[in-house]
């Protein structure tokens, strides 16, 4: 154990689960044994690192026990959990408008775009600005507890300034001082302050692999005294997040009792055997002896992305940077895709889509409803229909629905003659690239009208959780991240990104790009 462990006590238990083995099915199967026990699901906690797993956590609930939302009051991440409990406002935590207005007092760059949210907090991910970098390494040192300095060495970024880092970290402290508010860590530390969190009779604390060492301290110190049982599921060798401050062996020497999940539900032969290969160069994991699904799958290499069919079946891309992942989206669009990006949506725009749609509609003599005119109106060229048209548009009968005839006998501020020979595009206001992109998709007999993303695109990072039939790898790794030599990081995400595979496993290495070796 580590000395800087808090001690375990007999009432908790870490569940090892590997990719697919039913984590949150086990999870759930004790939350209903402890329901069946009389145990109020008031006084249950399921606390996880994202919002994603703590959601499903709660649908789930939800669906299987027939009860509200309401009845699950601790189902929710630990950011949230701290938000709730000290009593803070959205109105008292820093936002990134602020950063940036203090990386231009700092003169350095910000360009860190991710939206953060009570939910998940601010992971603040290293951007390739000086800004972003000096501000992640100065919350790094926050979440793990260690000197600011330390951390700035530890980072190795030759292009920073060791002694600025204090600069920034001082105007830091000043502006949130003078402001009067806090960041995402300052609200987990005043947790800390308050020494407590709520009476639980069950404590379950989901992706415990990713945690900071602060929240670690949250659940030894506040959350696992007033617990009676607590439960800490995850998997050592999915800890990707160490570049938000995670340490695998929090999880790994958090408690003595240990249960080993050992059937996987969504992993075939051929990719378990492929990701056993990757994840046994790691040095410190815990030894897992887990089965694959009975059928053998496929698993197949390639040097280019379009070298795989992507014209049917279900598919997720996963790549290692939002950089790489952008290349991979112009190679799709150029050959006629719909997919869903995550963490940007679709594509094309559903408000694109939804016009083409309602033109579609006028043209056959459909009727639409004003609703669904309005939506329209708003993506029309400015020389189909002009503002005075927009606005009559907007007073017209919302218990009526109008075809194309009835719009044009009511003599609307239309500059042109709407006509059913126009085309979409000559209607719409996109651009020639959308045109192009769309045209292309039609022909190839893409449904434009979509649901159910057919094809997702991801970092790694952000997939984690999910899974499909068919996945792409891209093996590519920037030059930076090979140049911070942490091989076991690397070693588990890209572990993470091969076990997301179903059915089929097609591993691209990008020409003689540089990549991750196995």
């Amino acid at each position: 154990m580590r000395k800087d462990c808090v001690l375990t006590q007999n009432n908790e238990t870490a569940i090892f689960g590997p990719p697919g083995t039913g984590k949150t099915t086990k999870l759930l199967q004790i939350i209903e044994d402890a329901i069946a026990d009389g145990i109020q699901p008031e006084r249950i906690a399921f606390l996880s690192f994202t919002r994603k797993a703590a959601q499903e956590a709660i649908d789930r609930a939800c669906i299987k026990f027939n009860l509200d939302s309401k009845h699950f009051p601790h189902f929710r991440t630990l950011h949230s959990l701290a938000f709730r409990w000290t009593g803070m406002k959205k109105e008292d935590l820093i936002r990134p408008a602020d950063m940036r207005f203090l990386a231009l007092k700092l003169g350095v760059k910000f360009n860190k775009e991710e939206k953060t949210n009570i939910e998940e907090g601010d992971l603040f991910t290293p951007g390739t600005s000086d800004g972003d970098r000096y501000f992640h390494i100065m919350h790094l040192s926050k979440l793990k507890g260690t000197e600011l300095l330390k951390e700035f060495d530890e980072f190795n970024d030759t292009t920073l300034h060791r002694d600025y880092v204090t600069v920034v970290e001082k105007a830091y402290g000043d502006f949130k001082s003078k402001k009067g508010k806090i960041d995402f860590t300052d609200m987990l530390l005043k947790f800390l302050e308050m020494g407590t969190g709520p009476d639980l009779d069950l404590l379950i604390v989901d992706e415990a692999q990713d945690l900071s060492p602060i929240q670690w301290r949250m659940i030894k110190e506040c959350l696992l005294p007033n617990s009676k049982k607590a439960y800490y599921a995850g998997d050592d060798d999915q800890c990707i997040f160490n570049w938000a401050g995670a340490d695998v062996r929090d999880f790994l020497y958090s408690c003595e009792n240990k249960i080993i999940l050992d059937k996987s539900y969504r992993v075939p032969k051929l990719v378990h055997n492929f990701a056993s290969q990757i994840i046994s160069n790691v040095g410190i994991r815990q030894k897992k002896d887990w089965q694959p699904r009975e059928e053998e799958g496929v698993l197949r290499f390639h040097y280019d992305i379009m070298d795989l069919d992507f014209t049917t079946g279900e598919w997720y891309v996963l790549a290692r940077t939002n950089r790489i992942l952008s290349e991979v989206s112009e190679d799709l669009k150029r050959q006629g895709f719909i997919f869903w990006r995550e963490g940007s949506g679709w594509s094309v725009s559903q408000d694109i889509i939804n016009s083409i749609e309602v033109w579609v509609k006028l043209c056959k003599d459909k009727s639409v409803s004003v609703q669904e005119l309005v939506a329209f109106s708003k993506k029309t060229a400015k020389d189909i229909i002009g503002h005075g048209g927009k606005k009559q548009i907007e007073l017209l009968d919302s218990t009526r629905r109008y075809t194309l005839d009835d719009l044009l006998e009511r003599n609307l501020d239309l500059k042109l003659n709407l006509n059913k020979s126009m085309s979409w595009w000559d209607v719409l206001n996109v651009t020639e690239q959308q045109r192009i992109y769309i045209t292309s998709a039609l022909r190839r007999g893409e449904s434009i009208l979509v649901g159910t993303p057919r094809i997702r695109i991801s970092t790694i990072h952000r997939s984690k959780g999910g899974e499909a039939d068919n996945v792409a790898l891209l093996l590519e790794t920037p030059k930076i991240i090979q140049e911070k030599g942490d091989e076991d990081s690397e070693h588990r995400v890209f572990y993470v990104g091969a076990t997301r595979a179903r059915k089929q496993l097609h591993v691209i290495e990008r020409g003689n790009k540089s990549g991750y070796k196995i």
